[in-house]
């Protein structure tokens, strides 16, 4: 199983905190991190797991987000790891291998794992992770930005993440019929890394793009995390005005 342990860019440019985010989709990350707060405070996140490929971007905003509240309440700060969130069925066989990834990375007995993605349809490509979680005797919660209504109902879902709790915002895009809960900002050129299902690992698309698209796919990328770093920061004055 392949993890990576994401390199967080902390530093923020003068009056970025001022900028007003320009992409509404990271924006509404704001509305699942007000839903667990109270948790987020109780420190009771010992590990978050993100989608590797459209799943980033969202999850390094909560992750920022919830690693400066434990730090200013003095508790230690979840790591960060990305797994890429349709699990291949061999998974099922690789639970000795995923609690050692989880203990490596610093969870701990006890604490629960927020899995973060950009959009739950059926719940199926979360379905294995969820599972090995729980197997392990885990919990977890699901945090993401669109949540779409089922082809096959909500029954499809339950069947899929079980009483998994769900948080997400509200997006909703009116000019697309088919999935407008989806956010597009979240698809490869935004992340900079996109995946197949069933892959335990991501790729960069640019390594084979001409030079031209991967400029402007790097244009994209850095838009969107400038994007996430200034969410974050507005987040934490948000945060720091309800508790003086």
């Amino acid at each position: 199983m392949s993890v990576e342990t994401p390199t967080i860019e902390e530093e923020k440019t003068s009056g970025q905190t001022e900028k007003e985010v320009e992409l509404k989709e990271v924006a509404e990350l704001e509305k699942p991190i007000k839903k667990i707060k109270d948790r987020i405070e109780r420190g009771e996140y010992g590990l978050i797991i993100g989608d590797d490929a459209s799943g980033r971007i969202p999850t390094l905003i909560l992750g920022n987000f919830i690693k400066k509240v434990s730090e200013q309440k003095g508790q230690e700060r979840p790591n960060i790891i990305f797994i890429p969130g349709k699990l291949s069925d061999f998974a099922y066989d690789s639970m000795g291998e995923f609690k050692i990834h989880l203990e490596k990375w610093g969870f701990r007995e006890g604490k629960r794992i927020l899995i973060v993605t950009d959009t739950i349809l059926s719940g199926e490509s979360l379905e294995i992770l969820v599972k090995l979680i729980k197997r392990l005797g885990h919990d977890c919660d699901i945090a993401t930005i669109g949540l779409e209504r089922p082809i096959s109902g909500m029954v499809e879902r339950k069947l899929n993440l079980g009483i998994t709790e769900i948080v997400s915002g509200k997006y909703k895009n009116k000019n697309d019929k088919k999935i407008p809960h989806t956010p597009q900002i979240y698809k490869s050129d935004y992340s900079g890394v996109s995946k197949s299902a069933g892959d335990w690992v991501s790729y960069r698309p640019g390594r084979f793009d001409e030079e031209e698209r991967r400029q402007e796919n790097q244009h994209v990328v850095n838009e969107a995390r400038e994007n996430a770093n200034i969410l974050v920061n507005k987040l934490i004055d948000w945060y720091e005005s309800r508790t003086k």
